[in-house]
């Protein structure tokens, strides 16, 4: 299932994919979210690790997406994360088992 955007009220596991190449998985339930990036060649702090996303304020292909996720840094209250432009987002079909419940 190919989708244009995902909000925090649509439960289910997914992946999207962005201009850097990174793929994202992120697992959306009632009441809580969890991130995890993918990329090779672009590194970023908590890179393979799943991380609590508190808030998804944009999700939307063609757009970078923008969350606040749980502090990444213990001197902060939150984090903010932007992606670069998405290029796909799907329902993850074949969903890692190992996810937080």
């Amino acid at each position: 299932m190919v989708l244009t955007e995902l909000t925090n009220d649509m439960p289910g596991d997914y992946i999207f994919t962005t201009d850097s190449g990174s793929t994202y998985l992120i697992r959306i339930r009632p009441d809580e979210r969890y991130l995890c990036r993918l990329n090779n060649r672009h590194a970023l702090r908590k890179d393979r690790e799943i991380i609590r996303v508190l808030k998804i304020e944009r999700l939307k292909l063609g757009q970078p997406a923008l969350f606040v996720l749980e502090p990444l840094n213990t001197a902060y209250d939150v984090t903010f994360r932007r992606t670069t432009i998405i290029n796909s987002i799907a329902l993850d079909e074949k969903a890692n088992q190992e996810w937080p419940k």
